[in-house]
């Protein structure tokens, strides 16, 4: 009797004391399984893994934002216009580098918030995809009047900014003409000025006025050249939100 009550009393022993480590070991394992999430942070650490996952996916359009200064040309004719331009047997496949490969695939729908003659629009858009003939990989074909995974214009949102950053109009009155929220506004701005330091680096940064910037951008020629030499160097596109967890959904 007296075997049989120590045995018992050694078990329990043992099972409550190691009890905490077992717990441990369990989380430990299932943590280690858990496939680990993609974020991207704007750094040139991770630049490569970057440029595999936006480049790779989207082929970029840069033909017409040269007429960011017309006012008189909506969002709409701006999409359509870079899109009529885009020429398939033309363009280089990113991710094997082949020429004349690439033909028309399918297409997907998304929306485009925009500004034709200073009103706002909503309207739905068809996004072309192409696949390679050598790679078999597919790519959608975005022009630069779009950002990517974002359904605003690219020319709204900097007119916005624009304003803002002139400041001849409260806050409340810019959103309410745009029929944007306060968080938007303070989003695109908080956007804007990272990409701005990435662009011009710190020094230049800190000189340079938001509202000089933005005007050289609305310089006549220099917005496609901009805009595809920021692509080029950053791997993503100016203002461009990056996903934190995945990059399998369109762009």
């Amino acid at each position: 009797m007296l075997l049989v009550a120590t045995r018992f009393f050694l078990l329990f022993f043992l099972t409550f004391s190691l009890f905490p480590n077992i717990v441990f070991l369990i989380r430990y394992n299932k943590r280690k399984e858990r496939p680990p999430s993609i974020v991207v942070a704007l750094s040139s650490h991770n630049k490569s893994a970057v440029v595999k996952l936006f480049i790779n996916i989207m082929i970029r359009n840069f033909t017409i934002l040269c007429k960011l200064n017309l006012k008189n040309i909506s969002d709409n004719k701006l999409f359509s216009d870079s899109l009529a331009s885009f020429c398939p047997s033309t363009a280089i496949c990113p991710v094997c580098l082949a020429k004349g490969c690439l033909s028309y695939h399918a297409s997907y729908s998304r929306d485009l918030i925009g500004m034709d003659k200073g009103s706002l629009f909503s309207l739905k858009v068809s996004i072309p995809r192409v696949i390679c003939s050598s790679c078999r990989h597919t790519h959608a074909v975005l022009p630069d009047i779009l950002i990517p995974y974002g359904s605003y214009s690219l020319t709204f949102i900097l007119n916005v900014l624009k304003e803002y950053f002139k400041g001849s109009t409260t806050l409340i009155s810019l959103c309410s003409k745009y029929q944007i929220s306060p968080s938007t506004l303070y989003g695109w701005k908080k956007l804007f000025f990272i990409h701005k330091e990435l662009w011009l680096g710190m020094l230049a940064d800190s000189i340079e006025k938001p509202l000089k910037f933005l005007n050289g951008l609305f310089h006549l020629d220099s917005a496609s050249v901009f805009t595809e030499a920021f692509f080029l160097q950053c791997s993503f596109s100016f203002m461009q939100l990056l996903p934190k967890t995945s990059f399998s959904h369109l762009p």
